[in-house]
């Protein structure tokens, strides 16, 4: 009998361990999973911007805005609506971005709101503000809260660190 003891002792931080891994396996895609498709595909569309796929999420009510642009630019944080308006900003925003990439760390879905909390990392040359002719390679903490209706996005609000967009720029613009 003891030595069964010993035996289950022994391997019960194995088991634990095991447990402890698949728990947190499971966990870590479940927010994802608990994001509205539409709303998995349209993020995906805004990062890869494929503005033809973007362009059936809108309607002629839709909004768009990132107030935090106003750091950059008071005219571009502007809200717009409609679709036609949504996809002018953006290809005017997206204009000469190249190799984005979005690590994501959270999504999930309150009611008819997706949120997504990441990463958006992203190149551009910097004489698209005026800068010398060098790529700059931007990282920036963002979060997107999409409201969702019949599976069109009815309002899509961005918020950005432009505040380190600016450090990445000055410390690139030169060439360094």
């Amino acid at each position: 009998m003891q030595d069964t003891i010993i035996k289950i002792v022994h391997t019960w931080p194995v088991a634990f361990t095991l447990f402890t891994l698949i728990t947190l396996s499971a966990c870590a895609q479940a927010p994802i999973a608990a994001v509205s498709p539409d709303a998995n595909a349209y993020v995906t569309a805004y990062i890869n911007m494929e503005f033809d796929v973007l362009g059936t999420y809108y309607t002629d009510h839709s909004t768009f805005q990132d107030p935090t642009l106003a750091l950059i630019s008071a005219d571009a944080a502007k809200a717009v609506k409609g679709k036609t308006a949504i996809l002018a900003k953006l290809k005017r925003n997206f204009n000469g971005v190249t190799q984005p990439v979005y690590e994501l760390k959270e999504a999930y879905t309150v009611g008819s709101y997706s949120i997504f909390v990441g990463v958006y990392s992203y190149v551009q040359n910097a004489t698209a503000f005026g800068g010398p002719d060098v790529d700059i390679h931007f990282s920036l903490k963002s979060t997107t809260i999409l409201e969702e209706v019949d599976g069109k996005i009815v309002a899509h609000t961005e918020y950005m660190d432009y505040g380190s967009w600016f450090k990445q720029f000055e410390a690139q613009k030169n060439g360094k």
